[in-house]
């Protein structure tokens, strides 16, 4: 399963460059699928043992989420969706963390 996504680790967030899933385009989305899937593996999330899922699922949402994510193979598609809800993203904690460090003469265009 370690093999399912051979490409180098990305940064999720840049990979959209800042924007809501909702709004990011199908190669953005698609190139946070190495990321996701690298952290899931950094956290042991993708070991050797594997669990059989079956599940019905819409043909639309799937077609959607192929598109998407460029990934044609529903095993490893919802692989990555279940690690997408997985991984830790410790955005809040970060961001909250930073309140008041950036400096106040910092010209940031507008």
């Amino acid at each position: 399963m370690n093999a399912m996504v051979p490409v180098p680790t990305r940064d999720p967030v840049g990979a959209t460059n800042g924007l809501p899933l909702k709004e990011a385009s199908e190669a953005q989305v698609a190139a946070m699928v190495p990321g996701v899937m690298d952290r899931a593996a950094e956290m042991g999330l993708l070991g050797a043992e594997t669990h059989q899922v079956g599940a019905r699922l819409p043909v639309k949402l799937l077609e959607q989420a192929r598109r998407r994510t460029g990934i044609g193979s529903t095993t490893d598609l919802l692989a990555f969706a279940l690690a997408n809800v997985a991984v830790d993203d410790d955005f809040a904690t970060v961001f909250a963390e930073a309140r008041g460090t950036l400096d106040p003469d910092l010209d940031i265009g507008f």
